[in-house]
Protein backbone atom coordinates (compact mmCIF):
# COMPACT_ATOMS: atom_id res chain seq x y z
CA UNK A 1 0.00 0.00 0.00
CA UNK A 2 1.43 3.40 -0.98
CA UNK A 3 2.13 5.95 1.74
CA UNK A 4 -0.50 8.35 0.37
CA UNK A 5 -3.10 5.60 0.44
CA UNK A 6 -2.32 4.86 4.10
CA UNK A 7 -2.76 8.55 4.98
CA UNK A 8 -6.12 8.65 3.20
CA UNK A 9 -7.30 5.43 4.87
CA UNK A 10 -6.26 6.82 8.26
CA UNK A 11 -8.08 10.11 7.62
CA UNK A 12 -11.27 8.31 6.62
CA UNK A 13 -10.98 5.90 9.56
CA UNK A 14 -10.63 8.86 11.93
CA UNK A 15 -13.73 10.43 10.42
CA UNK A 16 -15.56 7.15 10.97
CA UNK A 17 -14.46 7.04 14.62
CA UNK A 18 -15.54 10.64 15.19
CA UNK A 19 -18.88 9.92 13.53
CA UNK A 20 -19.40 6.81 15.69
CA UNK A 21 -18.57 8.81 18.82
CA UNK A 22 -21.05 11.51 17.77
CA UNK A 23 -23.72 8.87 17.17
CA UNK A 24 -23.11 7.51 20.68
CA UNK A 25 -23.65 10.99 22.13
CA UNK A 26 -26.85 11.41 20.10
CA UNK A 27 -28.13 8.02 21.31
CA UNK A 28 -27.14 8.58 24.94
CA UNK A 29 -28.34 12.12 25.65
CA UNK A 30 -30.80 13.28 22.98
CA UNK A 31 -32.83 15.31 25.47
CA UNK A 32 -29.79 17.16 26.77
CA UNK A 33 -28.74 18.02 23.20
CA UNK A 34 -32.24 19.19 22.33
CA UNK A 35 -32.39 21.43 25.40
CA UNK A 36 -28.86 22.76 24.79
CA UNK A 37 -29.84 23.91 21.31
CA UNK A 38 -33.17 25.38 22.39
CA UNK A 39 -35.31 22.53 21.11
CA UNK A 40 -38.30 20.96 22.80
CA UNK A 41 -37.34 17.82 24.68
CA UNK A 42 -40.30 15.64 23.66
CA UNK A 43 -40.49 11.89 23.05
CA UNK A 44 -40.97 12.52 19.31
CA UNK A 45 -37.98 14.86 19.15
CA UNK A 46 -35.83 12.31 20.98
CA UNK A 47 -36.87 9.64 18.45
CA UNK A 48 -35.82 11.91 15.59
CA UNK A 49 -32.42 12.49 17.22
CA UNK A 50 -31.98 8.74 17.71
CA UNK A 51 -32.84 8.07 14.05
CA UNK A 52 -30.16 10.58 13.12
CA UNK A 53 -27.79 8.78 15.51
CA UNK A 54 -28.49 5.47 13.74
CA UNK A 55 -27.70 7.08 10.39
CA UNK A 56 -24.41 8.42 11.75
CA UNK A 57 -23.53 5.03 13.23
CA UNK A 58 -24.19 3.26 9.91
CA UNK A 59 -22.20 5.84 7.97
CA UNK A 60 -19.34 5.68 10.49
CA UNK A 61 -19.16 1.90 10.20
CA UNK A 62 -19.06 2.17 6.41
CA UNK A 63 -16.20 4.67 6.67
CA UNK A 64 -14.28 2.37 9.01
CA UNK A 65 -14.83 -0.71 6.85
CA UNK A 66 -14.23 0.86 3.45
CA UNK A 67 -11.40 3.13 4.58
CA UNK A 68 -12.32 5.40 1.68
CA UNK A 69 -14.69 8.35 1.75
CA UNK A 70 -17.31 8.17 -0.96
CA UNK A 71 -19.18 10.84 -2.87
CA UNK A 72 -22.37 9.30 -1.52
CA UNK A 73 -21.34 9.91 2.10
CA UNK A 74 -20.52 13.53 1.33
CA UNK A 75 -23.83 13.92 -0.53
CA UNK A 76 -25.79 12.44 2.40
CA UNK A 77 -24.21 14.94 4.79
CA UNK A 78 -24.77 17.84 2.38
CA UNK A 79 -28.41 16.83 1.85
CA UNK A 80 -28.91 16.65 5.61
CA UNK A 81 -27.41 20.13 6.03
CA UNK A 82 -29.67 21.53 3.30
CA UNK A 83 -32.76 19.91 4.82
CA UNK A 84 -31.94 21.42 8.21
CA UNK A 85 -31.56 24.89 6.68
CA UNK A 86 -35.00 24.45 5.10
CA UNK A 87 -36.45 23.25 8.41
CA UNK A 88 -34.96 26.24 10.24
CA UNK A 89 -36.54 28.59 7.70
CA UNK A 90 -39.95 26.91 7.78
CA UNK A 91 -40.36 26.26 11.53
CA UNK A 92 -39.06 28.99 13.82
CA UNK A 93 -39.65 26.75 16.87
CA UNK A 94 -36.93 24.39 15.57
CA UNK A 95 -34.57 27.06 14.19
CA UNK A 96 -31.77 26.67 16.74
CA UNK A 97 -31.62 22.86 16.82
CA UNK A 98 -31.91 22.72 13.03
CA UNK A 99 -29.10 25.27 12.64
CA UNK A 100 -26.90 23.24 15.00
CA UNK A 101 -27.64 20.07 13.04
CA UNK A 102 -26.91 21.87 9.76
CA UNK A 103 -23.56 23.01 11.13
CA UNK A 104 -22.66 19.50 12.26
CA UNK A 105 -23.66 18.01 8.90
CA UNK A 106 -21.68 20.69 7.04
CA UNK A 107 -18.60 19.87 9.12
CA UNK A 108 -18.93 16.16 8.33
CA UNK A 109 -19.47 16.92 4.63
CA UNK A 110 -16.38 19.12 4.58
CA UNK A 111 -14.26 16.51 6.33
CA UNK A 112 -15.53 13.82 3.97
CA UNK A 113 -14.76 15.94 0.93
CA UNK A 114 -11.24 16.60 2.21
CA UNK A 115 -10.74 12.84 2.58
CA UNK A 116 -12.06 12.30 -0.97
CA UNK A 117 -9.72 14.93 -2.41
CA UNK A 118 -6.78 13.41 -0.55
CA UNK A 119 -7.73 10.01 -2.02
CA UNK A 120 -7.73 11.42 -5.54
CA UNK A 121 -4.30 12.96 -4.92
CA UNK A 122 -2.95 9.67 -3.52
CA UNK A 123 -4.34 7.54 -6.31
Amino acid sequence: MATGTVVVATRTARLGVVRLAWSAVLFAVPGRLLRATGGADTPDARRVVRVLAARHAAQGLVELCRRKESALGVAVDAAHAASMVALAAAWPRWRRPAAASAGEATAFAGAGERARRAARGAG
